[in-house]
């Protein structure tokens, strides 16, 4: 795709979305709305406001998309960044605040129902918002591939500028990454996935009967807030005594189930995964017993171990933890969500409200977070290395007394390590006080706006108090995906690097098959002389 088709096809999406909101706007040709709205806004009736979200989103995407095609060369790496965050945004303001305008003009239930051209461009403001960001994402990976193969690439098709040896950024063939140089790209993330599951094959008779006690775990955690509900309505509304023993029952039977369910899943997916890592460490060790003697020499024995020690462990920690809590939240929430819209869809809106923007956060975080831990993992790496090379060679180190200067080297390295840590610890605190304030306002939100509904009676007790349970369950689950995706993503950058090993093919291979068709040898002793010493002068 070359510049100019990008920015025909930016522009084009840009004006089908101006005008298509602007004709559902005024209802086709009746322009006295527009007037009117403009006279008398009324936040609760007038539409301007969200006809005026299109020329934002309208005008970031086709300046973004402009200067990405006309100076592609120069801000691709940019782009891959800091624009993104940006498309995003925009994309978090419109479907935030279509929301709010919906939840606005549903108090006025007559106008809803008489206008329905309301709801139409609020559906529009979301689907045309999303449709921009997937278009920009696919335009800004055409454009930065090609400019990225037009500069790196000569007219041979070699790389105009080789791996040099103690260059910076530079490494040797074969040789492991420094931990300042290392980052996860989206695609390093793909084939990591894709190279778990596929040596994970062999153990999908233990993890189907795991995937079968996970779901059933998850069924019993969605319907178990439901009748809690009618527990606690028997007792602090109706304080009747038979409903109150006819609710303990269903309360009862879900535990037990549950207790069956997940200690099943439990050990069935810990035996999987344990499963999964002894066949990923022996086929590394493998991998590294065939490689060529200049891997050896391009890397340090601490490196090498590291990969069969730390990274293993950290794949075989968080892959059997974390992956049992992902898809147990992931499928907890989504059968939360649906029962929540079935309770009251208005409450569900404003509980949604904050699920774009907490996933803008998490999302940009989770890409900070996944290179400081690749960072971290490898500089352990690189601190194992000096600790190796002093024991290894403890003879020159205690001949030249050198203890003090060896433990220097490796406190430098803890040192780095140690700022890496504290960085972690920073972002990963930060983060974690955004996201609970915003899900402190959510619930405040959720507990104004459910009260007006029960007082209005549009809501009955017992449903407002499911639904509060809901809430609670749904962002627990929320929580626990987002540690697991955090704690996954360090097991990513960890298998990256084990898979890297792994799949390396030695650029000289010894496992050659001549057979020479007959050989013969010969071994003659010529003027050998032998003797014992078995005293002082006495020789036999």
């Amino acid at each position: 795709m070359n510049r100019f088709c990008g920015i025909a096809l930016s522009l084009l999406a840009c004006i089908i979305d101006l005008v298509s909101t602007s004709v559902i706007y005024i209802q086709g040709n009746d322009l006295s709305i527009l007037r009117r709205d403009l006279d008398g806004f009324n936040v609760f009736e007038s539409l301007t406001d969200i006809w005026l979200l299109v020329l934002l989103r309208t005008g970031v995407y086709s300046g973004l998309s402009f200067g990405l095609a006309v100076n592609s060369r120069y801000t691709s790496s940019n782009m891959k960044g800091k624009s993104v965050y940006l498309v995003n945004s925009v994309v978090v303001i419109n479907i935030c605040y279509a929301i709010i305008k919906l939840l606005l003009c549903a108090d006025v239930t007559e106008y809803i129902s008489s206008r329905p051209w309301t709801l139409v461009i609020l559906l529009w403001t979301g689907a045309s918002s999303v449709w921009l960001a997937v278009h920009w994402s696919l335009l800004r990976k055409h454009i930065t591939s090609s400019c990225v193969v037009a500069v790196n690439i000569n007219g041979d098709g070699e790389p105009l500028v080789h791996s040099v040896s103690g260059s910076p950024g530079k490494h040797l063939p074969g040789e492991l990454s420094s931990p300042e140089e290392t980052s996860v790209s989206g695609d390093v993330i793909k084939t990591s996935l894709f190279e778990m599951l596929k040596y994970s094959r062999y153990d999908w008779p233990v993890l189907l009967p795991a995937l079968f006690f996970l779901g059933l775990c998850a069924a019993m955690d969605i319907i178990e807030p439901l009748y809690m509900s009618r527990l606690v309505n028997a007792v602090a509304i109706d304080r009747s005594q038979p409903k109150f023993l006819r609710a303990m029952l269903p309360v009862f039977l879900i535990y037990l189930v549950m207790a069956v369910a997940a200690s099943s899943r439990g050990g069935l997916m810990s035996l999987g995964m344990g499963r999964f890592v002894i066949r990923i460490r022996r086929l590394l060790f493998e991998s590294v017993l065939r490689q060529e003697m200049g891997f050896f020499d391009a890397n340090r024995t601490g490196d090498i171990t590291s990969r069969l020690t730390s990274d293993t462990t950290t794949m075989s920690d968080t892959l059997a933890l974390n992956c049992n809590i992902m898809l147990r939240n992931l499928i907890k929430a989504i059968g939360t969500c649906a029962f929540m819209f079935a309770i009251s869809w208005r409450l569900s809106l404003i509980t949604f409200i904050g699920g774009p923007l907490i996933g803008l956060i998490s999302h940009i975080y989770g890409e900070y977070y996944k290179v400081l831990a690749k960072r971290v993992q490898d500089s352990l790496a690189f601190a194992n290395v000096v600790a190796e090379e002093a024991i290894s060679s403890m003879v020159t180190v205690r001949s030249f007394a050198n203890e003090t200067g060896e433990a220097d080297r490796y406190k430098q390295r803890l040192d780095k390590t140690y700022r890496l840590i504290k960085k972690e610890s920073l972002v990963y605190g930060l983060y974690q006080l955004v996201v609970w304030n915003a899900q402190t306002m959510l619930m405040l939100a959720n507990l104004y706006y459910g009260g007006h509904l029960v007082v209005t009676d549009q809501l009955t007790g017992e449903k407002f108090i499911a639904f509060i349970l809901y809430s609670l369950n749904l962002q627990n689950s929320f929580e626990a995906i987002g540690d697991a995706y955090t704690a996954f993503m360090t097991a990513v950058g960890a298998a990256d690097k084990v898979f890297t090993i792994i799949n390396r093919e030695p650029t000289i291979r010894n496992d050659g098959e001549l057979v020479a068709e007959s050989m013969a040898g010969r071994v003659e002793f010529e003027n050998v002389v032998s003797s014992i010493r078995l005293d002082r002068g006495r020789r036999c």
